[in-house]
């Protein structure tokens, strides 16, 4: 907790430095960039301690060296701190700190830094730092980081992140974080995380744990639960030779979707219920005809008491579609079952699931009960 507090106060803390230096001499910066002096190399301790004296926020160095920390009016070269490098004005060219890199104004080059960079304007190259970047205008490159990224408008390339990637704007290109992407503007490209991945609009591919966005022009949703707005959102009921009675909701797109599934299967001897999850895509035949594949696995419960073991019954499923009107549609198509399970009784004695309502293949390995057949199913949606 007091690292996570650490590094906290220390973002800020360069931030706040980056906005204070790129402020401080607001009359002065109104003058063109060529009014800076321009010096082959300067070296400094601290500035104002270093060979460019005070004169340090109106020069703009080709090699600049800097033990602790330094400040410069503009950068046309290579920079090298041991903790922090500012430039008040523009860069052109490398800059490498053990801790920071901040530049006032825009960038045409590389950042490289052991903890944060920081860009008040537009950034054209690569930032790559142990823990975040921040580009507070356009970014038309690559951010890498330990942590975080972020930029306040467009970005055209790539974030690769630990932990996580924003932009405040349209993204072109890829993000890719270990956690979460979000972009708050339209996505064309990609979103790859291994939680969440948001956007406003797609036009390319998500791939995360949970996805969201409004609507998807040309692209697909793929995750545990994809939420599209514009999207797919159907209750289904229905019914299969397994389960006599299901209720399921699909949400995503027509081309991928994700399907959460309950249903049961009355009984003189047990109760059966099941809970499932599964994916599926679909496609138009015509104007009020279409097909979808559907695969599903459900955990079947066959006792009173919630069964933990394996029951698991999955399921295969292909379906022709007839849409009634635009709130109603109606499915049916064959299906192939594979139960895999390894249930015992209260007395702790293994027993075949009776789910099954009959077999073209039964065998039991070890413990485990293998069994196939086909099957039909039916079903209603609504959307």
């Amino acid at each position: 907790m007091k690292r996570h507090l650490t590094r906290s106060i220390l973002t800020f803390a360069v931030l706040g430095l980056a906005i204070y230096q790129a402020g401080a001499s607001e009359v002065k910066d109104q003058a063109h960039e060529d009014s800076l002096l321009w010096r082959p190399f300067q070296i400094s301790f601290i500035t104002p301690m270093g060979t460019n004296g005070l004169e340090s926020g109106q020069v703009t160095n080709r090699l600049s060296v800097n033990i602790i920390a330094g400040y410069a009016g503009g950068l046309e070269g290579i920079e090298v701190g041991g903790m922090i490098n500012t430039i008040h004005r523009n860069a052109f060219g490398a800059q490498f700190a053990g801790f920071a890199n901040l530049v006032g104004g825009s960038i045409r080059g590389v950042q490289f830094a052991g903890y944060a960079n920081v860009v008040l304007e537009q950034m054209q190259g690569g930032q790559f730092a142990g823990f975040s970047n921040v580009s507070l205008g356009t970014f038309d490159g690559i951010q890498a980081s330990g942590f975080a990224n972020f930029v306040n408008a467009d970005l055209k390339g790539i974030q690769v992140s630990g932990f996580s990637g924003v932009v405040n704007g349209n993204t072109h290109g890829a993000q890719i974080g270990g956690f979460a992407n979000i972009t708050t503007g339209k996505t064309d490209g990609l979103q790859l995380s291994s939680f969440l991945n948001y956007t406003k609009a797609l036009n390319g591919t998500q791939i995360g744990l949970f996805n969201y966005t409004d609507s998807i022009g040309k692209g697909l949703s793929i995750g545990f639960l994809s939420i599209v707005r514009n999207g797919v959102h159907q209750l289904v009921v229905g019914g299969n030779e397994s389960l006599y009675a299901t209720v399921s909701f699909k949400t995503g797109t027509r081309a991928f979707y994700n399907i959460l599934s309950v249903g049961a299967k009355p009984t003189n001897a047990r109760a059966l219920w099941a809970y499932g999850y599964g994916i599926g895509s679909a496609f138009a035949l015509g104007k009020k005809t279409g097909m979808h594949l559907e695969g599903i696995s459900y955990q079947i419960h066959e006792i009173n008491e919630y069964q933990t073991r394996l029951n698991l019954l999955n399921k295969l499923s292909l379906g022709v579609e007839y849409r009634i009107n635009d709130k109603l549609v109606m499915a049916a198509g064959p299906s192939f079952n594979v139960l895999v399970s390894d249930i015992r009784d209260e007395e702790n004695i293994s027993r075949s699931s009776a789910i099954a309502p009959f077999t073209i293949f039964d065998q039991t390995y070890t413990n485990t009960n293998i069994k196939m057949y086909p099957g039909l199913s039916l079903e209603i949606g609504f959307f």
